[in-house]
């Protein structure tokens, strides 16, 4: 009402959200949205890219493959040199800049989400910028390490509803890799 707005401020808020996360910088560092480019998801493996051209133009382009009918398009929120690094890594900035933990093909290959070590449920993902802590103000610590206020040093954190216990990244891949080994050794 305060600034004219035609609609609610928590409507307002959801279309900036929708912008920042749909846009692109284009040359002249301004934010701008594309169509076609606003309907792919993320993948760590992407089956479209996009690029400007010398004049400026946005394009959104398919590989050599191509794309099979009725197959989701998908590009990197990510730079190419961003997508050579660790999966850990290639999460945390995820989590951070588009405010979700990717589990996209490539990401589950190399990692998916830990069960909690002490009672085996599927933990919870938790985005430290937008998941309110399970404890109310208390931070995370991580049960594992001893970590201390995981959210404000990871993006996201992971949480077992049922025992209340929390991991930070670091110790949920550890156990991964050790439950691999343990299972592979078998």
């Amino acid at each position: 009402e305060r600034f004219g707005l035609l609609c609610s401020a928590s409507k307002f808020e959801k279309l900036v959200m929708v912008f920042k996360f749909n846009s692109f910088y284009d040359k002249n560092d301004g934010l701008v949205i594309y169509f076609a480019s606003s309907f792919c998801n993320h993948s760590c493996s992407p089956n479209c890219w996009w690029q400007y051209d010398d004049d400026g133009c946005f394009s959104l382009l398919v590989g050599d493959v191509g794309v099979r009918e009725g197959e989701h398009l998908s590009i990197s929120y990510l730079s190419s040199k961003d997508l050579e690094r660790p999966m850990a890594l290639r999460r945390q900035d995820l989590a951070r800049g588009w405010l979700f933990f990717c589990t996209c093909s490539q990401c589950v290959a190399e990692g998916v989400v830990p069960f909690c070590p002490t009672c085996g449920e599927l933990a919870d993902i938790l985005i430290s910028s937008v998941d309110e802590s399970p404890y109310g103000e208390c931070n995370i610590n991580c049960d594992i390490c001893g970590k201390e206020d995981v959210s404000c040093f990871d993006a996201y954190s992971f949480h077992c509803a049922r025992c209340h216990m929390d991991i930070c990244p670091a110790c949920a891949y550890v156990q991964r890799a050790e439950s691999a080994l343990e299972h592979g050794a078998k």
